[in-house]
């Protein structure tokens, strides 16, 4: 009796579920009635939080000690610094009239190139891991229960032809999957390299709902079916805004302001399609995005005393880091706040600068997406 009421408890999914459901509803009749001040409103509270979370949530993330990732984290951390440099540059570029519009799509492009080629790198490495413990789980499997040497040697030949022949072990399917899709994608990219950035901007906000997955496959498995159900509605929600704002008349660059959201949103490589729809699109994306960061990630990742810098597994690794993580968090706060008075000085401008200097965050929840489907 005890068991089936125990079982029978509720765990809090179903508030969980009502919950993103509001916030996304809430947030596609904003975005769909007032577009350009909704996304004004979402930047100016929530860009800045959101980004403070998922740095404290990253470093809670970050192993004591690297082992065999700290081939992984080079390679990311050092992509994440030069990508985001070069973005950078190529804005600050652009901004200064230094480039045509014709070097500025190539550069553009190969910046993409240079993306896809950084993130089949990072796939192909956490391949690898699944690969060793798959063979070294296979290995240990075989030990227990009592197996010859010869059995292991068949074993391991057998893991090293497959390699050779190219085919992938349960569970590192990504990785073999990762280089053909990756040419597919540079090749798009040097095509069309305004069309796959904007496709970075409209897909970026879903990193977060599949990082919300992982985190809810290790922490609460149990609401993972809610989560799925709450997700399917949000193709419902951009199928809504574009039924209902599909012949809507463009918003009008009347301003700086509304002209920066509009492009942002895509109005110049679409320029066919309402940009009234394309602001209440991305808006949307936009909310849900910090809805995951700032509410359903926090809850779900054992509460905050978990994100103290105490908690933090690479604080320990040597004094110096033990001081670097609070740190880091007091000047992440203050960074917050600086933003929040940029923003009430001089909204435009702090708008421009904080989207160029965001990439730095849009790259690392890659390799953080990867180390929790490895």
């Amino acid at each position: 009796m005890l068991s089936v009421r125990s079982q029978a408890k509720p765990d809090g999914a179903v508030e969980f579920g009502l919950g993103f459901f509001a916030i996304a509803l809430a947030a596609a009749a904003m975005a769909g009635c007032a577009p350009i001040g909704f996304s004004v409103a979402t930047v100016f509270l929530f860009a800045g939080p959101h980004n403070w979370i998922e740095a404290r949530y990253f470093l809670s993330r970050l192993p004591a000690r690297f082992g065999k990732f700290k081939q992984f984290f080079v390679w990311s951390f050092c992509g994440i610094a030069l990508l985001t440099g070069c973005y950078i540059a190529l804005m600050a570029a652009v901004h200064l009239k230094v480039l045509t519009g014709t070097a500025y799509s190539a550069l553009l492009g190969f910046w993409d190139a240079a993306f896809v080629l950084w993130c089949v790198r990072l796939i192909v490495l956490s391949g690898r891991w699944r690969l060793s413990s798959s063979s070294g789980s296979a290995a240990q499997g075989l030990h227990r229960q009592g197996a010859e040497p010869l059995g292991s040697e068949l074993l391991g030949s057998e893991l090293r032809s497959s390699e050779l022949r190219g085919s992938v072990l349960p569970g590192s399917n990504l990785s073999g999957l990762a280089l053909p899709f990756g040419l597919l994608a540079i090749s798009f990219a040097l095509v069309f390299p305004a069309w796959f950035s904007l496709g970075l901007v409209y897909l970026h906000p879903l990193i977060g709902c599949w990082i919300l997955d992982r985190e809810l496959q290790r922490s609460k498995p149990s609401w993972r079916p809610i989560y799925h159900l709450c997700l399917s509605t949000v193709p419902l929600f951009l199928a809504a805004i574009w039924w209902t704002l599909r012949d809507a008349p463009p918003l009008g660059a009347v301003d700086l302001l509304t002209s920066q959201i509009t492009k942002h949103a895509g109005s110049q490589v679409m320029p066919y399609a309402s940009s009234h729809m394309l602001v209440a699109m991305h808006t949307f994306l936009e909310m849900v995005h910090y809805g995951v960061w700032l509410v359903a990630i926090p809850l779900v990742s054992a509460g905050w005393r978990n994100w103290q810098p105490g908690s933090i597994p690479i604080a320990h690794r040597s004094d110096q880091l033990r001081h670097l993580v609070p740190a880091i968090f007091v000047s992440s706060t203050f960074a917050v706040l600086a933003l929040w008075v940029c923003f009430a000085l001089n909204y435009s401008i702090t708008r421009d600068v904080y989207f160029t200097l965001a990439m730095a965050h849009v790259l690392a929840e890659i390799p953080f997406l990867l180390k929790t489907i490895s």
